[in-house]
């Protein structure tokens, strides 16, 4: 009798050609006429950084995009997007009652840079945390950046 296949830990997907390299997170709230110390009070945390529309840009210029309130998560290198997006859920209200309140003023997303030294990399996020994000209507955006040296 054959030994059964080895068993993946719990949640690890093996990638074909691997895991992708290096990635980030931010969790960003945009508006035209958004409060930005509002959002700040709801989800009790500061903000990585904010940027007001009409502001004056250091090169003189003025900021006629949205207002923008921005959280990223830690730039460790090795941690997976899913470790990423929980922490930025994790250090922010929980309350789905302020969510609501943050939806009615604002666009809401999470933020995800993907950078790839390789094609054919992957990823998964797990039905817990998919299911934290619709939970607080928040979209998925994705930028893709290849790295690979040619």
């Amino acid at each position: 009798m054959e030994p059964p296949p080895p068993v993946e830990p719990v949640g690890e997907v093996i990638w074909i050609g691997g895991s992708v390299d290096k990635t980030s997170a931010s969790l960003r709230f945009t508006g035209d006429d958004l409060d930005l110390d509002s959002v700040s009070r709801l989800l009790s945390c500061v903000p990585t950084r904010v940027h007001r529309k009409g502001e004056t840009l250091r090169s003189g210029r003025t900021r006629h995009l949205p207002s923008v309130w921005l959280l990223n998560s830690p730039t460790a290198t090795g941690q997976a997007l899913e470790e990423k997006i929980a922490w930025l859920l994790d250090h922010v209200s929980s309350d789905l009652r302020v969510w609501e309140k943050l939806i009615e003023m604002s666009r809401a997303d999470i933020f995800c840079g993907l950078h790839l030294k390789a094609w054919n990399r992957g990823f998964s996020l797990s039905t817990e945390l998919m299911q934290r994000l619709a939970e607080r209507h928040l979209t998925l955006g994705f930028d893709i950046y290849c790295d690979a040296e040619e």
